[in-house]
């Protein structure tokens, strides 16, 4: 679950510099999943180093300006990472993320996506 908090996260970062916004409903439904995700995951991991920490999104927004996007807005890699994006927030898959949540499992662990 870890995996899918960081991609949506970091997806959603790059879209935010290549000056592209999701709509309303689902900029809703990222919000809530990702909240979600923090609370499962701070409250499962088994070490500290795997929880959601306060500084985590000032360093990833920081790491990836340290990596710099180059032409990143404009590939279809960027093209693929919305279309995740979009692929994450859609209602069958939240509802299934949604249904791993009631475990308690370890969420470092399992399938990304």
């Amino acid at each position: 679950m870890r995996c899918v908090y960081e991609l949506m996260t970091s997806i959603h970062y790059y879209m935010d510099i290549c000056g592209d916004t999701i709509d309303r409903d689902s900029q809703r439904a990222f919000s809530n999943l990702r909240s979600s995700l923090k609370k499962f995951i701070n409250k499962n991991a088994r070490q500290d180093r795997d929880r959601i920490g306060k500084d985590f999104d000032q360093e990833r927004r920081d790491a990836l300006k340290r990596r710099g996007h180059g032409n990143l807005c404009e590939t279809e890699e960027y093209t693929h990472m919305k279309d995740t994006l979009r692929h994450i927030l859609a209602p069958e898959h939240i509802a299934s993320i949604k249904k791993r949540l009631q475990s308690s499992e370890d969420p470092s662990e399992g399938d990304c996506l």
